[in-house]
């Protein structure tokens, strides 16, 4: 199976002159993690919700063009269109990263292939959740909670984009996702004291999957697909308090 025969189209991507808001509007359209940027029709850059948010943390200008900012990633990895599925899923694993661009002989990007599409197309081991998650995961206590800055900050420090929210006897409560804050610094014109003005609560996503230790990782996985905005899933004990985290990478890396 060739990878040009599954990814989705259109693609959304920015061209390099377009600005840091213009980019930041189109990619939480269409609820995209990650957005290829071009020059003259030809791959250029990739810019994800993380630069974005780091660009905020310092500062930066979202009125600037992409190409004058600077905050796009290089390299970009991409794959060409011919390139079999196999050899992109182990690609995706090598580099640890969530996407490829896939582009055609000309090098023009026409679409880009996630983790979130890998796992549509895969057979996955018959392991639970406590097999392969990420015990004891960095999360924030509620009450440390104090301000909107406090998560930007946390967001920017940790570089993690999902980060459970707990309660005082480590209870599950909601988590800090980082397009959802994208969407509030978009909400705030990119302004830092407006951005500062929201209440905290309006941050914590409060409803986001949780699930059991004894869960498959097949129906985890089910999760994962059907919800285009879940990137993780939090896993509690009977009592309901957080003791891992499992992510689409964590299912690649160790469950095919």
């Amino acid at each position: 199976m060739l990878i040009s025969q599954i990814i989705s189209k259109p693609l959304v991507y920015s061209e390099v002159h377009e600005s840091l808001k213009s980019a930041t509007y189109k990619m939480l359209k269409f609820w995209k993690r990650r957005l290829p940027i071009t020059k003259r029709g030809k791959l250029f850059a990739i810019i994800t919700s993380m630069d974005l948010i780091n660009a905020f943390y310092l500062n930066i200008d979202f009125e600037l063009t992409i190409i004058d900012s600077k905050i796009y990633s290089e390299p970009v990895y991409f794959v060409y269109e011919d390139e079999k599925f196999d050899n992109i899923i182990e690609t995706l694993i090598k580099l640890k990263i969530g996407g490829l661009v896939i582009v055609d002989k000309n090098h023009k990007p026409i679409g880009v292939f996630t983790e979130k599409d890998a796992l549509k197309f895969l057979e996955i081991k018959d392991l639970t959740a406590k097999d392969i998650m990420t015990h004891k995961p960095i999360s924030l206590k509620e009450t440390n909670i104090t301000s909107p800055i406090t998560i930007l900050n946390t967001i920017v420090k940790t570089k993690f984009r999902n980060i459970p929210v707990v309660k005082e006897n480590n209870e599950v409560s909601g988590i800090i996702n980082s397009e959802f804050l994208l969407t509030f610094i978009a909400l705030s014109n990119f302004d830092k004291n407006m951005f500062n003005s929201f209440s905290r609560e309006s941050l914590i996503v409060r409803s986001y999957p949780c699930v059991k230790e004894n869960t498959k990782v097949r129906d985890i996985v089910k999760i994962f697909i059907s919800n285009e905005k879940c990137d993780a899933v939090m896993i509690v004990n009977e009592e309901n308090k957080l003791v891992g985290i499992i992510t689409e990478r964590d299912i690649l890396q160790k469950c095919l």
